[in-house]
Order: C-alpha cells, then structure tokens, then sequence
C-alpha cells in the first residue's frame, strides 16, 4: 500500500503583542511569549475520510503536544520556514528529502511501485530504480 501525504494547513496563533503594518514581529519561538501552533490535516480521497488537528504549546524553548515532548528546534524550524519567503519550485532538500534521505529510503519506495517482491528482481533493475530515485537531477526533475 502507497503511503500519501496529507495536505496540512498551520495556524500559529500567538500572544504577541500587535505590531507596526510594515514591521515584522519577532519568531515566537525566540522570545518569551507563549505559543500555540494548531496543524489541521484533512483527507477526502478514495479511503476513508480523515480530519486530525495536533496542537503544539509551550514557551521558553518548551514545547509539548498530545503530553508528549517536541524538540525546540522542530518548532524553531517550522515557525522559519513558515516565516520564509514563497518559492515558486521547492526543492527536494527543502522538503527533507535530501539524498541522504533518498538513499536510505529507496528500497521502501521501490516495494511500494513494483508489483513484484523486490527479491525477484534483478540487480540491475533494483540499481536502475535506485540510481534514479537517488539521484539528484533526475529525482528533482520528477518532483
């Protein structure tokens, strides 16, 4: 079975105080101010619909969602990159898919296009499919 993304959408809303029109206000997760980030994810595809929201609280580098713990630097990286400027073409390795990413996960994404075993293929096969999945011309070309 095929793993699909679900869109997300983000709301931070913040304590912060209200700010000049044209001034930029600082990223919360660098001040003391409380946060709160509310992700909302649908899905309305040939499965079952999904609706999930996971909230993210916290302040002073602390951050929790569902009791669990969230690193600062993921909350830190996602307020930044909800912060950066539009981009018309992502690229793979601002999406996290790095080549390193790539080639360790190659084998899963070819089992989950084939339909055969990845046994009865031939290396050559399993090494054209990862030359192309991991390489970074072709890979970006594809996205």
């Amino acid at each position: 079975m095929t793993m699909m993304r679900l869109p997300v959408i983000i709301m931070l809303l913040s304590t912060a105080p209200v700010y000049a029109q044209n001034a930029r206000p600082p990223n919360p997760a660098k001040t003391d101010l409380p946060i709160r980030i509310e992700i909302k994810s649908s899905w309305n595809g040939l499965a079952a619909p999904l609706r999930k929201m996971v909230t993210v609280t916290g302040q002073d580098g602390r951050y929790e969602s569902e009791g669990r713990s969230i690193r600062a630097e993921a909350v830190e990286e996602l307020l930044a990159a909800l912060d950066a400027p539009v981009t018309q073409q992502p690229s793979l390795e601002e999406c996290g898919a790095d080549e390193t990413w790539r080639s360790a996960n190659y084998a899963e994404a070819l089992a989950d296009v084939t339909h055969r075993k990845i046994s009865q293929l031939s290396l050559k096969q399993i090494e054209l499919f990862r030359s192309q999945f991991v390489g970074s011309h072709t890979a970006q070309a594809d996205f």
